[in-house]
């Protein structure tokens, strides 16, 4: 599905997925490494301590995506109207 759009950009797609326990699958780990050889580079860096900032990040990413699966949005929905008086309310009732 994404191998055509990919390669009109001539890029690469790499899924990022991780098991059910939180484990990575092999290319988000090459993924992960490679994207740590290039920021300690660009950052000037040591590469264990890059690689550690991005797994330390992308470890909380995981914690906050499973926490609003299992717990939802701390905003509350809002339909956008706002009515001061209520009055309106009528109209929808009926």
């Amino acid at each position: 599905m994404y191998k055509k759009a990919v390669e009109d950009r001539r890029g690469t797609f790499t899924p990022f997925v991780l098991s059910v326990d939180g484990l990575l699958h092999k290319e988000a780990s090459h993924f992960i490494k490679h994207m740590a050889t290039a920021l300690s580079s660009k950052w000037d860096k040591a590469y264990s301590i890059t690689s550690s900032y991005i797994r330390s990040r992308l470890a909380f990413a995981r914690v906050r995506a499973v926490s609003l699966c299992l717990r939802g949005s701390r905003t509350k929905w809002r339909s956008g109207l706002e009515f001061d008086d209520g009055a309106p309310l009528a109209s929808f009732m009926e």
